[in-house]
Order: structure tokens, then sequence, then C-alpha cells
């Protein structure tokens, strides 16, 4: 998950927050939902099904005011002009546990794909919901999309 946030803050031009252990703590609580629940799961947020709120998907990072507004509740992504905002899209992964980075194995092509999923902007109007697949290693995680048209 660590790749994956630094690959996709880079990609959305926004940048960690100041104080790395928020951070860490969002990052570690994100793959801890990816094992559980097979979907990262805003971490920041209460729900009172979480595998239910995991299936429909809004909440999956990057969640849906991310995409769309690049709003993240966690702080994890923020934009430059963003309170508690750090000059960094990289972690040192001494900051995170070494647990953290299991949820997505080594394989690079993995967390770009799995990053240009979550960034990729579908341009067609119909209203049929988007599968994406993210891959990480020998696990899928299978997200539905949904198309929100501002109404």
């Amino acid at each position: 998950m660590r790749k994956f946030s630094e690959q996709y803050a880079k990609r959305t031009g926004t940048y960690f927050c100041i104080d790395k252990s928020v951070t860490a703590v969002v990052i570690k609580g994100l793959a801890e939902h990816k094992d559980q629940l097979g979907a990262p799961l805003c971490p920041c947020r209460h729900y009172d099904d979480k595998m239910a709120e995991a299936a429909q998907g809004f909440w999956n990072c990057p969640c849906v005011p991310m995409r769309e507004r690049k709003e993240c509740h966690c702080m994890l992504f923020l934009t430059e002009d963003a309170d508690f905002v750090g000059a960094d899209q990289l972690l040192d992964p001494f900051d995170c546990n070494d647990d953290v980075d299991a949820h997505f194995d080594n394989d690079d092509n993995a967390v770009d794909n799995a990053v240009d999923n979550a960034v990729d902007d579908d341009d067609d109007d119909d209203d049929d919901d988007d599968d994406v697949v993210i891959s990480a290693g020998n696990s899928w995680l299978k997200t539905t999309l949904l198309v929100r048209d501002g109404s």
C-alpha cells in the first residue's frame, strides 16, 4: 500500500501529511482492510457494516471524494494548499511498518496497474458501472467504481 500511495500522490499532484505518523497509520489501516475485507476501505470512518461498505466501493481508497475533488478525509493525499501538507510524495520505508509493504508484493507492474486504474478517468457518459480490477501479486481486488453525475 505504501508504493500505491506514493505513485497515486505523484500522479495526482498531492502530498503526504507533514506528520508522517498520520500517513503511516492510514496506510496501515488501508492494508489491514484490504486483507480483512478484500478492499482498501477508508480506515478513518465508522461503518455499521464494513463488508457492505467495501462491496459498495464509495469509500475504497482512493474514495470517490478523492477521485472527484481531491478531498481526502484521512489526510493521506493532500493538495498543496491544505493545512498540514508536507513536501513529500515518497515515504521512507522506516516511516511505515514492513507489514504495510507486504500487502503489495514487490511487483512494480502490479502497483503501476493499480495506480493507473485508480487515476484513469472514464470519459464515456453511459450510466453503466465501470469495473476496475487491481492486481497485486497473487491476490485480486475487484472494485466497482460508481460514476457520479454531480446530481
